[in-house]
């Protein structure tokens, strides 16, 4: 694989297969590692640094590492530099595969936590999915949520941390950019992207500070997940598992709601018992039928 360079308004990154090369924004020399040695991807934008003639703002990439899982690596592009998104797509696994499910996501109704509407649970009905966050048009090109399928999960629990340092094992997937330095962000918390308790790596927050997680199971396939999609204030994420609890309960009540236009086993037998004493089909066809029917 030939080696793929991207050059910013400040900084640049090389990659070549899974080596990265990069010449971080404000750093004086290249710092080499891999792909497999990233944590999270998060981009911010620069609103007040570059003015850009057409209107256009500075957006700044933050890669964190195992090494630096608190201090990233920085570079900065054109928010309309089309060689974003080619980079993302290297940077993290199955980016245009998420970014199409976040595009194809359509709001149909939304269960409120809290005043502050960063911290919403909105449904997509049609598609039977879910996610905790802000509405579609607060995010940019490159960050959106972690969007959940409503049948997979299958338990909510809020954990209390108190007064201490909060450690979360995450999956190396770049949708986990509250992990690190900012997990416990103003009054309400944070929104998580994708955590999972069967990853390989490990994020720290260092604040000592009173938090509530709040998590979800998640059974696929038969396999479980351990996910955590907030962190913050204890009243929050309460209102957070009620309301995930209501959507559980929901899905159970439509699962169970008989199939409109389905026929039981009983009636289906009674037609063929119909077509017995009409004389239509033979004995043996009927208590063939009848096996099958009633499996037995």
């Amino acid at each position: 694989m030939a080696t793929i360079e991207f050059k910013g308004i400040a900084g640049k990154i090389a990659i070549d297969g899974k080596n990265v090369v990069i010449k971080p924004f404000m750093h004086l020399t290249k710092v080499k590692f891999t792909l497999d040695d990233i944590l999270t991807v998060e981009n911010e934008y620069m609103e007040t640094m570059i003015n850009f003639p057409d209107g256009t703002r500075a957006i700044k990439i933050n890669i964190f590492t195992k090494k630096n899982a608190t201090k990233p690596y920085e570079i900065m592009f054109q928010e309309n530099d089309e060689q974003l998104y080619k980079l993302y797509s290297l940077l993290v696994p199955k980016f245009s595969t998420k970014k199409e499910l976040f595009n194809n996501f359509v709001v149909t109704r939304t269960l409120p936590i809290s005043r502050d509407t960063s911290v919403q649970i909105r449904i997509d009905d049609k598609q039977g999915k879910w996610y905790c966050g802000d509405s579609k048009e607060c995010y940019n090109k490159l960050s959106f949520p972690q969007i959940y399928n409503v049948v997979d999960i299958y338990d909510v629990w809020v954990d209390i941390k108190k007064n201490s340092n909060i450690s979360i094992t995450t999956t190396n997937d770049g949708f986990v950019g509250a992990i690190v330095g900012g997990l416990i962000a103003g009054p309400t918390g944070a929104i998580i992207g994708s955590t999972t308790g069967t990853a390989n790596s490990t994020g720290e927050i260092t604040e000592n500070t009173d938090a509530a997680v709040i998590w979800i199971r998640k059974k696929n396939d038969g396999s479980e997940e351990q996910h955590i999609i907030y962190c913050g204030t204890e009243s929050i994420a309460n209102n957070l598992e009620r309301a995930l609890k209501k959507l559980m309960e929901e899905n159970t009540t439509l699962m169970e709601q008989p199939k409109v236009g389905t026929i039981s086993p009983i009636d289906e037998l009674r037609k063929y018992k119909l077509l017995l004493d009409d004389g239509i089909i033979t004995q043996e066809d009927f208590d063939v039928k009848k096996k099958q029917l009633l499996e037995i």
